[in-house]
């Protein structure tokens, strides 16, 4: 038996999460922010920035609603930081 003790649940659901993905995970971005800029910056410039939903941008930068909030704190900012991209 295991002896999970001295790990914090976070660590632990961490090691947990990582040994069922079959390979460890960074505690970094798992995103490329680059990569997001420019795929967002191409939906803006497809769709324009109104007609632009979350949604749209979920599919694009393939990131959940709270990370894209979290990265680039609205969808002004996002749109903001793509266009000085």
């Amino acid at each position: 038996m295991s002896n999970h003790s001295n790990l914090s649940p976070c660590s632990f659901l961490y090691d947990v999460t990582a040994f069922y993905m079959g390979h460890s995970m960074s505690r970094s971005a798992l995103y490329n922010r680059q990569d997001a800029l420019e795929r967002a910056l191409q939906l803006f410039w497809q769709k324009g920035f109104h007609a632009t939903s979350l949604k749209d941008i979920e599919q694009a930068l393939d990131m959940r609603p709270g990370s894209i909030y979290a990265a680039f704190g609205s969808k002004d900012g996002l749109f903001q930081e793509a266009l000085e991209y």
